[in-house]
C-alpha cells in the first residue's frame, strides 16, 4: 500500500483537475477485502474522500470512502479515454462539488451530521467482513463510535430496532444513488 501522503497528493490532483479516478481499495493485511471504484473525487479531507461513482458511463451515486482503505489511484491511457468520453457526454457540473452535496468530511460524526441534516437515505457498508455488512435507511442518531440507521429491507419493511454500525467497520457510505432514492419512496411505514 502506498503511503498516506502519496495517496493524498493523488487525491488532491484528481480533485483539483476534475480527473477520472480508478481507486483500488483494500483492507488490512489479513483482510480479503478488495474493491475498485471508478469516477470523480469531488472533495476530500485528511481521512475521507467524497466520490461521484461512475459505471458504464452512468453516474451511480455519491460515496464517502475512508482514505485508510485507498491502496492506489490510477489515471492511465484507458482512464484518460473514459474521462474524455464522460466529459463529452456530461455537463462540467457533474464533475464538481455543488452546494446541494456539501458534506463536512472532518470526521464520521461531522459526515453523519451533514447527511442526517440533509435527510439523505444512506447505504452503509462494511465490505471487509466475510459476509459483508449492509444497512440502508435514514440516519437517526450517531455518537463518537457508532451511527444508528433506520434500516429497511428488500420488501420495504423497517427493522423494529435501529441498525448500529461501528465507524471502524465502515468501508463505504453511498447516497444520492438511484436505488436508495427510488426504493425509499416505497417504504412501508
Amino acid at each position: 500500500m502506498k503511503g498516506k501522503q502519496e495517496i493524498l497528493t493523488k487525491i488532491r490532483e484528481h480533485c483539483s483537475n476534475n480527473l477520472y479516478a480508478r481507486i483500488s481499495r483494500i483492507g488490512k493485511a489479513n483482510s480479503k477485502f478488495s474493491e475498485v471504484s471508478r469516477g470523480y473525487i469531488l472533495d476530500y479531507s485528511n481521512d475521507f474522500l467524497l466520490f461521484r461513482e461512475e459505471e458504464d458511463f452512468l453516474f451511480t451515486g455519491l460515496n464517502i470512502i475512508p482514505i485508510k482503505y485507498v491502496k492506489a489511484i490510477r489515471y492511465n491511457a484507458n482512464d484518460k479515454y473514459c474521462d474524455h468520453i464522460n466529459k463529452s457526454e456530461y455537463d462540467i457540473k457533474e464533475f464538481q462539488l455543488v452546494d446541494s452535496i456539501k458534506i463536512d468530511l472532518t470526521s464520521w460524526e461531522s459526515i453523519f451530521e451533514s447527511l442526517m441534516n440533509s435527510k439523505k437515505i444512506v447505504i452503509s457498508e462494511c465490505e471487509k467482513l466475510k459476509h459483508g455488512y449492509f444497512a440502508i435507511g435514514d440516519i437517526k442518531k450517531f455518537n463518537e463510535k457508532f451511527v444508528f440507521i433506520n434500516h429497511f429491507d428488500a420488501e420495504g419493511n423497517r427493522d423494529k430496532e435501529l441498525v448500529k454500525h461501528k465507524y471502524n467497520w465502515i468501508t463505504k457510505i453511498t447516497f444520492d444513488d438511484n436505488y436508495s432514492k427510488v426504493f425509499s419512496k416505497y417504504i412501508k411505514e
